[in-house]
């Protein structure tokens, strides 16, 4: 009678202490969940809240992705800097973003919660998170990405209306070009035109005789500039495949040759800028619109490259590079939030 008794007394015991396991884990998950709702999903892609973001995430956070064949990791510094930017330049979200949460493991401390990510209903990726307790609650220690292929008209719609946040916020194409002294008629060099960004604005600009003479390194990209134009029954654009070197431009005809956000990323621009000088006619401007120092500075940090302390500015790398191929400055403006806008001539046609 006895051992039927401590039978029954220790199954009651275990079933309240299952009770009160499954009770616990329950409000882990509870807990998790709303976490990750508020802290990755609304704070880090919908709202860009950087004070949200930190409470949930751990200081010694990571986040891994495949990219172009190689594992990149990016740590918490270098993802609020990049958020930072973002929501400096992004159009409006109007909370796009939506997620289905699963809690798919809870060991203790430990946990590990699967996060599938839509933008305007569109699958975009899959996150495994990993997450530990602390002291003062769950946090977020590390991100696992998976992003996946989405439809060709969507990817292409999304950066257009990234490209024009960008141009319209950071580089007003209008005060640019009334700036530089861009007018109807003219024969334009573009150094680096990649997908257009800017191209399909000088060339409207310089309508109806002017002509763009758009040059890329990569085919691709200017195979993406064709279509664009072709869309957007732009007549007047030659894109032109040309070398790291020289952007093969036809000779001694150009009115003007432009390069945004193309000095900055050029390991040696001396070579390029001697090449430029038979492109220009007489008196004609080199114009180049690039980043501040702090922006190239976030741009490098961002990509794990360590940032020297007594680097050239970019001030600095523009004279020397000019001064090389005969050149002067002989103008920087500085009425964008971000970018230098410098106008070079060759010293001999001044």
């Amino acid at each position: 009678m006895r051992l039927k008794s401590l039978i029954i007394l220790l199954g009651i015991t275990l079933f309240f202490v299952s009770l009160c396991f499954d009770q616990t884990t329950e409000e882990n998950k509870i807990a998790i969940v709303e976490l990750i709702e508020n802290s990755y999903v609304g704070a880090a892609h919908n709202t860009i809240d950087i004070d949200v973001l930190k409470k949930g995430f751990h200081e010694k956070f990571t986040w891994q992705g495949f990219h172009h064949g190689r594992l990149a990791v990016t740590d918490l510094r270098q993802w609020i800097l990049l958020l930072n930017r973002e929501k400096s330049i992004r159009p409006d979200w109007n909370n796009r973003t939506t997620a289905e949460i699963e809690v798919i493991g809870i060991e203790g401390d430990a946990a590990v919660a699967k996060v599938e990510i839509y933008n305007h209903r569109i699958h975009d990726f899959t996150d495994f998170l990993s997450l530990y307790k602390f002291t003062d609650g769950w946090k977020i220690t590390n991100r696992i990405s998976h992003r996946h292929e989405i439809p060709l008209e969507e990817e292409d719609r999304r950066h257009l209306e990234w490209e024009k946040s960008i141009t319209d916020k950071l580089q007003p194409p209008e005060k640019v070009m009334d700036a530089i002294g861009l007018k109807p008629g003219m024969l334009i060099g573009e150094i680096g035109a990649g997908r257009g960004r800017y191209t399909v604005h000088l060339a409207r600009r310089v309508e109806p005789n002017g002509k763009i003479f758009a040059n890329d390194i990569d085919k691709n990209a200017l195979s993406d500039l064709w279509k664009r134009c072709q869309r957007e029954n732009i007549l007047n654009v030659e894109a032109i495949l040309g070398k790291e070197d020289d952007p093969l431009f036809p000779d001694n005809s150009l009115d003007m040759i432009f390069m945004v956000w193309v000095f900055h990323g050029l390991d040696k621009p001396g070579p390029l800028f001697k090449n430029l000088k038979p492109y220009l006619k007489p008196n004609a401007p080199l114009v180049i619109v690039d980043p501040i120092d702090s922006e190239i500075d976030m741009e490098r940090e961002f990509a794990g490259e360590k940032i020297e302390p007594n680097r050239p500015t970019i001030k600095d790398r523009v004279k020397k590079a000019a001064d090389e191929a005969g050149f002067d400055i002989v103008r920087i403006d500085t009425f964008l939030p971000l970018d230098y806008i410098f106008i070079l001539r060759a010293k001999n046609t001044r």
